[in-house]
């Protein structure tokens, strides 16, 4: 009998014991479907990672040092930010699986929460990961222009070459689909005539490169004649202030008033 009337109180304590945790569930449960905002962030990286297992359970070399760069939150152009990413992982030698892990510590705001609400072990390489972030953030890229654009941009009379190729390498910036040799063209023909427009006329570069090289060629030598000239006519200046005034003759000039 003593044994028979323990037997029910164990299971009471075990049914609620049960409840508890079915409770502890559901709540959970509606947590996740409210879109889990009072989640702790940290809990849910770890309870709902995007990446797949190979990804999560990638080792880092010791020697590993993740890249400093700017955050990205969204407002800027996302292929701009994808690439200074890219270059740094490839400088580091970096592995696929890093490039994925490592992303995330590089969003901020609108961009980390994207990440976050990506479905779990959805991303197997960065490859992925790089196409549904720019998918997902188009609308802040820059519109770029037609290359018809470019023919309007022409050298100005009083600019110099310097600040034209500072402009111009702007404006190319903005273009799409621009092939080499159509770039090459529409540079020659924007410069204001002279000795660079006639040299590029007369010896045509076989690509845009060379001709950009040319034209900084001619610009350091512009730059440094202009100031030469600045220095001799500062010079011409100084003189004439050194030089020494005639007063016997300015005597002579005053007019008698006796």
């Amino acid at each position: 009998m003593e044994g028979s009337g323990k037997t029910p109180e164990l299971s009471q304590g075990n049914r609620d014991q049960e409840m508890a945790e079915l409770a502890k569930e559901v709540k959970d449960l509606q947590r996740k479907v409210e879109g889990g905002r009072d989640r702790p962030i940290a809990l849910s990286l770890l309870s709902a990672s995007p990446f797949s297992m190979r990804i999560q359970e990638y080792r880092a070399p010791r020697d590993f040092k993740c890249p400093t760069m700017p955050t990205y939150d969204g407002m800027e152009d996302p292929s701009d930010h994808l690439i200074r990413f890219q270059a740094k992982m490839m400088v580091i030698g970096a592995e696929d699986p890093m490039y994925c892990r490592a992303f995330f510590s590089t969003l901020g705001g609108a961009a980390q929460q994207w990440f976050l609400s990506l479905p779990p072990r959805s991303i197997n390489r960065f490859e992925t990961l790089a196409e549904q972030f720019l998918t997902y953030f188009a609308g802040s890229m820059k519109t770029k222009k037609h290359f018809m654009d470019l023919t309007t941009i022409q050298q100005g009379e009083t600019e110099t070459l310097k600040e034209f190729l500072k402009r111009w390498q702007k404006e190319v910036q903005t273009v799409e689909d621009l092939n080499d040799q159509t770039t090459l063209t529409l540079f020659v023909e924007a410069l204001r005539s002279g000795d660079l427009f006639t040299s590029l006329r007369r010896e045509t570069p076989e690509t845009y490169a060379q001709a950009v090289q040319r034209a900084n060629k001619y610009a350091e030598i512009e730059e440094a004649l202009r100031q030469k000239r600045r220095r001799e006519a500062k010079s011409h200046r100084d003189e004439a202030r050194a030089r020494p005034v005639d007063r016997s003759s300015k005597w002579e000039d005053r007019p008698n008033i006796d």
